[in-house]
């Protein structure tokens, strides 16, 4: 019995995987691995407590909550997040109370490290609560201007104040500084536009368009 030639193999086949194990994660991709994230913030920095509050109805709740609590807090209330429990026999609420930011930071430093890891780089991230995209939404400086052409810069501070002075190529457009953001209108379409912000290095621009459907996403809880 003849002995079968060995196949000649082409390479291709092998070639055609390794591209694919190379092809970069898609923004999808990520956001779907992430995952479930929790924020753990110590217990000092947590004020709990208990409020004879009457309302029912977790949203009713939390609108009625600021006032109830007034005396007891130091903070701006937009810059509080209030988590509530159970009634206990008094009918009183127990209620935590804790600084935003101190939830930002750590939800921050937990995405960069997941996102790193998924990437196998470093990857910048943004955060904003849903009262924060909210009060970008309500900011808008330019509401008569088109929102498909009208671009919010998200950045992780405050802009410097020279934003304008530093500006290239600035023509038509119209600029106009946020909390930490920086609104920018392109009559033509950003495309078009040779306006360069160094700002813009560190951020990520969203059209007012995605900006409203992001508030009302993150509204909707």
């Amino acid at each position: 019995m003849a002995a079968r030639k060995p196949t000649k193999r082409t390479g291709r086949a092998s070639s055609r995987t390794s591209s694919q194990a190379r092809k970069p994660m898609t923004r999808r991709t990520l956001i779907n691995s992430l995952g479930k994230v929790i924020a753990l913030v110590p217990g000092a920095s947590v004020l709990r407590t208990t409020v004879e509050i009457p309302v029912r109805g977790t949203s009713k709740i939390l609108q009625a909550l600021p006032f109830a609590m007034e005396e007891q807090l130091a903070t701006e209330v937009d810059e509080l997040h209030f988590a509530i429990g159970k009634r206990d026999a008094h009918d009183r609420l127990a209620v935590a109370v804790v600084e935003r930011l101190d939830i930002k930071q750590k939800v921050l430093a937990e995405l960069e490290q997941r996102l790193a890891n998924l990437a196998g780089k470093p990857v910048g991230v943004l955060v904003r609560t849903a009262a924060e995209t909210a009060q970008v939404r309500a900011g808008n400086p330019f509401p008569a201007e088109d929102p498909r052409h009208t671009y919010v810069l998200f950045l992780n501070g405050p802009p410097c104040a020279d934003v304008v002075d530093t500006a290239v190529g600035l023509t038509d457009e119209q600029i106009a500084l946020g909390r930490q953001e920086i609104y920018v209108t392109y009559p033509a379409g950003m495309g078009r536009s040779k306006l360069k912000l160094p700002a813009a290095r560190t951020g990520t621009a969203r059209n007012m368009t995605t900006v409203a459907k992001l508030a009302e996403i993150s509204a909707s809880g």
